[in-house]
């Protein structure tokens, strides 16, 4: 199986489980609505699509589990920056699938890993914690259905600029789910299941608005 279509096979088989998600009963750590139940979801997510097809056992390991706590993360605040903004729940799902919001994303996903690495640390979206959530979500800003992470072309250009990327060939500035066009389908389906779950989204703006 080629690269491509191992991610291919990946994507389709998160697909299958965001959609049967809800009868799935998933056990997830953390406090509802919390950055940490969005980073659970995740690797729930990536440990029921492993288990779907042997071929897809090398996604165990790697960057995958990784990129997917990314994507879960910026999520997390992508519903609280939406609550603090004064959006409904129902306006949620419009401004996760516009495509603004992925593009945010993928200007990340397209740099070097260092350089990339030290702007997911910057908006929220590293494993590292030493923020206010809160503080963190107000750089994620709101135009109707359109999403803007503030500031984040600039840190781009900033690491860009200052961070040494040797040894990383240009080629594999894209991250391997972005190469193989499988990135956008892998976000939708998280984002799927956090709008399904009332454990994630929904609780998140909930207790935004407490």
């Amino acid at each position: 199986m080629t690269r491509k279509n191992s991610f291919q096979t990946f994507e389709s088989s998160l697909g299958k489980i965001s959609e049967d998600w809800k009868e799935m009963a998933v056990d997830l750590q953390g406090v509802d609505g919390s950055r940490e139940a969005h980073e659970s979801m995740a690797e729930q997510a990536l440990e029921l699509v492993v288990k779907s097809d042997e071929d897809l056992d090398r996604f165990k390991t790697g960057g995958v589990e990784h990129g997917m706590k990314v994507i879960s993360r910026f999520l997390f605040y992508v519903a609280l920056a939406a609550a603090q903004q004064g959006k409904q729940y129902e306006e949620l799902s419009h401004i996760i699938a516009h495509p603004s919001a992925f593009g945010q994303l993928a200007m990340i996903a397209e740099r070097q890993n260092k350089i990339a690495s030290r702007v997911e640390m910057r908006f929220g979206l590293s494993r590292c914690r030493y923020f206010n959530d809160s503080q963190a979500a107000r750089d994620y800003e709101l135009n109707g259905s359109m999403l803007e992470v503030k500031n984040l072309r600039d840190e781009i250009n900033y690491h860009s600029m200052h961070v040494s990327v040797q040894g990383e060939h240009q080629i594999d500035a894209k991250c391997p789910a972005h190469r193989a066009e499988a990135l956008r389908p892998i976000y939708l389906h998280l984002a799927d299941i956090a709008l399904v779950d009332p454990r994630l989204s929904q609780s998140t703006m909930i207790k935004a608005l407490q």
